[in-house]
């Protein structure tokens, strides 16, 4: 008979769940790596969020000096890996290639072996060698008993430790162990997981990110970041590309704690391409709006007090700064500091809300993953104010230009033609004399902050406003309108007579002004917005005649060390002057004071009469404009060609150094290279018509300057291009001002239900062909967008055609309708809510005729010997618009012979009001309000309907009596309205104050683990005492005179960790009270594994195992062989074909049994015969 070789039946073990395993002496460990999914989408974002910082532990660390062997074993695996080294000085560490060769690793210092995590569908294998010189690396999981994992540190006396979570890695060195132990700002290890967790949480939300997109660029992968020490690292803390590090031998002050620099370097990877705009430079600033966000949401106000934002305090402070910089010097935001440039990004960010944020982010990577894309063409401020607005609502053009932020024209009058409303700070809008009092009326954070024209209406303040217009040739504007908006919503039309313009008393705000652009010579003008902030406000706005569109400057962008741009020059025809701006005092840094790029101009002759040279290093940032006209030339030099760009046009010839442009009337021509201006351009001007006609609101403006700039681009090219494309946009070109309208009828006589259309013709042939139709009554004609009539029902109206363009140019249609009906004919007039009566006209066939309401005949009309009815108090009956409503003919039989239904307009008339006041318990009354569509009045608790008020015919109601119904605080109470049928109309929940009085208290004794009582007390209105553990309902207390006690409980509880509650239920067996249990003592796990005897040549090992055991495996020789299939019901395991496997009486074979956290739990000798 064969022995049964049988472990005790339960084990005593401290929990050590998600530890790693340990290491045994010279094995063989194999490890399967998890390979992520290449996120392409963001790498062409420029976003990285650590997604190169995942790495894999092989659960060792490597002494100084001591050999790892290892191997890669996966034959399809093909690409390269990585074996880091790593400790707590990057001077002390070391990567190296792993092949699918054994080869041979050391260090010279102590460090701990990580795989960089690959990308693609080939997952390595790894085999490497373990020999008892090295030591098990603790690793800790959100959940691990603390204790346990600092026993086994402090056993192993290890070097470093880990924190393994979702989002992040932390590599800990054995230096911060005791700080970890009493870490300042968490209780626990979990406490600091969760922390972070919910940092990385809010950071992906903000950006956009989810596991789970609509859209594939908006797609999270689950990479982790990298957190370590290094002693040799750069500043106090940094970001780098394979991990992110406090500059130190410990990690403490940055990633084992709260505060504002572990949240900055972690935000670094939150960035993306858009930064590489040079005219607004917003690095070590765009990763700090997602550190302030997160300072904010979790400080509240004392952000203000403890706040990096704020300077810890010092608001007042840095208010000051912010002012002076926008209000009193006008500097440039570029040349802001960090922390103010990170106010005016927050400021913008609080007035259009985190959905604006969020939206840029999927946006810009939607813009980024589209071929062709360059970011450096993309000023980042046009981008922030394009999906901002949308976002909000709001048009930011008017506070981006105050605070001298650079936008294009093309992006500010797309933001002014989308009808948003403008904004501006509230310093700009308001007296100083009354600023603080506003601003705290508004609940606004700085003086400064952002504020729309009707958010200030409560202010209650006004101004006069004159505007005077500044042009050389008055004729080009006079007899035009001047119209003032604020958002959709026209405030002024001033028909212009004059240079000086008196606009009248306005609200303080801030207003779009939208100005003719000029008749014969097209203009641009220089202010947009008008600012009522004192009692009275002048605004003179100056007109300059365009030489040349827009459309025909080109920016040629010098670009430096990893691609970062540190110079533009941009070619201004229209302007005739070349800006040249240098913003970066290291191009690349390599190439030290030699001469790294050269701008000069060349003049009509030849004669350089501009020069700019830019070294590597050492460069002092400057803007100059020197003058740039047709036919001069420039000359570009760049140490590395392939870094120069002129837009997205291929112009720039990369073989060469140096460069030569000529500048035509249609843009650059690289001297060399000869390229095609004109076709370029033609280019450019599709793209420009196909905005504008994407706009709707920009094809209906005759003011849109930026037709003026598609028409000028037309007019430098040759023909017959010119003419074709004239032809192709002529409705798109800027019109003729309108001066008459003429209509296809002047009048409209017709019959009910008959149709037709008025066709509108604006004079001269070139104006803005677009009008607006109007019927004066509904009821007898209605009219659409184009004209098109339906005659409704007898009566007289006007049609009213008006000229979009000049709403002066009114034409009027008189309509006459008649009805003719039918024996059986019935029709109604469309119902005004609220009107008392309904009426209509019946044929001769009909006697009576009848209102139906959502079904149901509810009154009979007044019938005329005419042919008219009228319904009367038809309010009473019709109350809500989207109400069914229905007029039914019938004869004098009262049989059926016609019914129609009704449209009703206007605001419902039904009035479900329904309110409580608050209840303290112990009270005899509840009372409230309700409306008059709620005809009964009832109280609810805990989900039973107790008791209905008495109502009064002013609105109120009162319960009496209901102290007996409501006593705790926990109580579900509602207060239901129903109407006549008892159709419940709507139910609110009611507010409790005060204290319970019911007494179901309840106490319990700490309860060790292994015992079998649990005994306790309860209050008077307890009925039965329960005892529930991990969510499930156990067993029932034995109760007595104010004590309860559980028996034979002990095999319920088997762990400290398991949830073990009591619970107090009233009569009903209702809950009323529930406490958590605190346990003490020693986890009981059952990890029973047994065997039989083994004799040689038998082709299967079977064996029971204890329940706490989920996985069993084979080892020979020191190697798992095989893992045994198992069967749950049983308990039985088994292992097939091993007499493969062992071939001789002396091998080495032992079955190991593994817990739920794969750690080895139970190891047998198998005894083979």
């Amino acid at each position: 008979m064969k022995k049964i070789q049988a472990s005790l039946l339960l084990m005593i073990l401290i929990v050590l769940g998600g530890f790693a395993q340990q290491v045994h002496a010279d094995s063989v460990q194999t490890k399967s790596l998890y390979v992520l999914e290449k996120p392409t989408w963001l790498d062409n974002a420029g976003i990285s969020k650590g997604i190169y910082h995942d790495k894999q532990d092989l659960g060792i660390i490597l002494p100084a000096n001591v050999q790892l062997e290892i191997r890669q074993t996966n034959p399809d695996f093909q690409e390269r890996l990585t074996m880091e080294l790593l400790n707590d000085d990057s001077q002390k560490e070391k990567s190296v290639n792993i092949t699918s060769n054994w080869q041979v690793v050391s260090n010279a210092y102590t460090a701990v072996p990580f795989i960089d995590t690959t990308f693609g569908k080939e997952a390595p294998v790894l085999e490497y060698k373990v020999t008892n010189t090295m030591k098990t690396l603790p690793i800790y999981h959100k959940g691990d008993n603390e204790a346990a994992f600092f026993q086994q540190w402090d056993n192993s006396n290890a070097e470093f430790a880990l924190i393994y979570s979702k989002y992040f890695q932390t590599f800990v060195p054995k230096k911060d162990k005791a700080y970890m132990k009493r870490m300042r700002d968490f209780s626990s290890i979990d406490g600091l997981i969760d922390y972070y967790t919910d940092v990385f949480e809010t950071y992906n939300k903000l950006d956009g990110l989810s596991f789970t997109p609509e859209n594939p660029t908006d797609k999270n992968i689950s990479n982790k970041y990298f957190m370590k020490a290094n002693a040799h690292g750069a500043g106090a803390a940094y970001y780098g590309g394979d991990h992110t590090a406090q500059n130190s031998d410990s990690l403490a002050d940055f990633y084992l704690s709260k505060g504002w620099g572990g949240l900055h370097e972690i935000a670094h990877g939150y960035q993306g391409s858009f930064m590489n705009d040079s005219s607004f430079n917003v690095g070590e600033v765009w990763n700090n709006i997602y550190a302030a966000a997160y300072e904010k949401k979790t400080m509240g106000t004392r952000i203000f007090q403890d706040g990096w934002l704020y300077n810890y305090g010092d608001k007042p402070g840095m208010e000051r700064r912010v002012i002076n910089l926008w209000q009193t010097t006008h500097t440039p935001v570029n040349n802001w500091d960090v922390s103010s440039k990170l106010l005016a990004m927050v400021t913008l960010q609080n007035k259009a809300g985190d959905d604006a944020f969020i939206l840029f982010n999927k946006e810009h990577r939607k813009m980024a993953n589209t071929p062709g894309y360059e970011p450096s063409n993309h000023y980042l401020l046009d981008l922030i104010s394009r999906y901002y607005g949308q976002a909000s609502g709001f048009d930011f053009t008017p506070t981006i230009l105050s605070f001298g932020g650079t936008m294009s024209t093309q992006q500010q009058e797309d933001n002014r033609s989308r009808n948003y409303k403008p904004v501006a700070p509230i310093t700009e809008l308001v007296p100083a004399s009354q600023l603080t009092t506003i601003q705290n009326r508004l609940g606004l954070e700085t003086p400064f902050a952002l504020v729309d024209t009707d958010q200030l209406a409560s202010s209650e303040l006004s101004g006069s406003a004159m505007i005077h217009l500044k042009i050389d040739d008055f004729s080009q504007l006079e007899g035009q309108y001047l119209v003032l908006t604020n958002g959709t919503k026209e405030i002024k039309r001033v028909k212009i007579t004059s240079k000086d313009l008196n606009i009248g008393t306005l609200p303080n705000g801030i207003y779009t002004i939208n100005l003719p652009t000029g008749k014969a010579v097209k203009y641009s003008f220089d202010t947009h917005y008008l600012r009522v902030k004192e009692a009275t406000n002048d605004v003179t706005v100056t007109y300059t005649a365009k030489k040349a569109s827009p459309l025909i400057s080109q920016t040629i962008h010098f670009l430096g060390l990893g691609d970062g741009e540190f110079a533009t020059a941009i070619v201004d025809l229209n302007k005739e002057k070349l800006t040249m701006a240098l913003t970066s005092t290291s191009p690349h840094v390599y190439f030290g004071s030699t001469e790294y790029a050269k701008l000069e101009i060349l003049d009509l002759n030849n004669n350089v009469i501009y020069t700019k040279s830019m070294s590597g290093s050492g460069t002092v940032p400057s803007k100059d404009t020197p003058t740039i006209k047709v036919g001069y030339k420039v000359r570009v030099y760049h140490a590395e060609p392939v870094r120069l760009k002129v837009d997205n046009l291929p112009i720039v010839n990369t073989a060469q150094k140096t460069n030569t442009f000529t500048v035509t009337k249609a843009g650059l021509v690289n001297d060399n290279l000869r390229n095609n201006a004109e076709e370029d351009l033609v280019a450019r001007i599709h793209t420009l018509a196909e905005m504008i006609q994407a706009n709707p609101l920009i094809v209906n403006n005759d003011y849109a300057e930026v037709k003026d700039d598609l028409l000028l681009a037309i007019d430098v090219l040759s023909e017959p291009m010119k003419t074709t494309l004239l032809d192709r946009y002529v409705t798109l070109l800027p019109k003729e001002a309108a001066t008459s309208i003429e209509t296809s009828v002047n009048q409209i006589q017709a019959g009910d239900q008959d149709s037709g259309q008025v066709i509108a013709t604006i004079s001269p042939s070139k104006a803005n062909q677009a009008v607006t139709y109007q019927s004066s009554d509904s009821e007898v004609i209605t009219v659409d967008a184009s004209g098109n009539w339906t005659a409704k029902g007898a009566g007289e109206a006007v049609i009213t055609v008006t000229s979009v363009s000049n709403p002066e140019l009114v034409k009027t249609i008189a309509v006459q309708i008649t009805t003719v009906l039918t024996p059986e004919g019935l029709t109604a007039k469309q119902y005004n809510m609220g009107d008392a009566k309904l009426t209509g006209t019946f044929g001769t066939g009909i006697s009576y005729v009848r209102l139906w309401i959502n079904g149901k005949a509810v009154t009979q009309a007044i019938t005329k010997a005419d042919g008219t009815y009228e319904i009367l108090n038809a309010a009473s009956y019709i109350i809500k618009p989207t109400d069914k409503i229905e007029v039914v003919g019938v004869d004098t039989k009262y049989v059926e012979k016609n019914r129609i239904t009704v449209t009703a307009s206007g605001e419902s008339m039904f009035d479900d009001t329904l309110t409580v006041d608050s209840y303290e318990i112990g009270s005899d009354t509840v009372t409230g309000t309700f409306g008059k569509s709620i005809w009964k009045v009832r109280l609810w608790v805990n989900g039973k309907a107790v008791a209905q008020a008495t109502t009064n015919s002013d609105g109120s109601y009162t319960f009496t009596n209901v102290a007996g119904y409501i006593r705790m605080t926990s109580d579900e109470v509602e207060i239901v309205g129903v109407d006549t049928q008892y159709t419940e109309v709507k139910r609110i929940a009611a507010t409790l104050t005060g204290t319970s009085t019911i007494d179901n208290t309840i106490t319990a004794e700490t309860y060790r683990i292994g015992d079998e009582k649990l005994s306790g007390n309860y209050g008077k209105d307890v009925f039965k005492v329960r005892l529930w553990v991990n969510g499930k309902i156990i067993t029932q207390a034995n109760t007595s005179s104010g004590e309860y006690t559980f028996t034979n409980i002990a095999s319920f509880v088997a762990s400290p960790l398991d949830v073990v509650q009591v619970v107090a239920v009233d009569s009903q067996y209702k809950e009323i009270n529930r406490i958590d249990i605190d346990t003490t003592g020693l986890a009981l796990y059952n990890y029973v594994l047994t065997t039989e005897d083994y004799t040689l040549g038998d082709s299967k090992i079977h064996g029971n195992y204890g329940k706490d055991i989920t996985e069993v495996k084979l080892s020979v020789g020191g190697q798992i062989v095989q893992t045994a299939t198992v069967d749950k019901k049983t308990r039985n395991y088994s292992f097939t074909n091993v007499d493969t496997l062992i071939t001789n009486n002396n091998a080495s074979v032992r079955i190991i049994g593994y817990n739920a956290q794969h750690q080895e739990v139970k190891r047998l000798a198998l005894n083979i015969e």
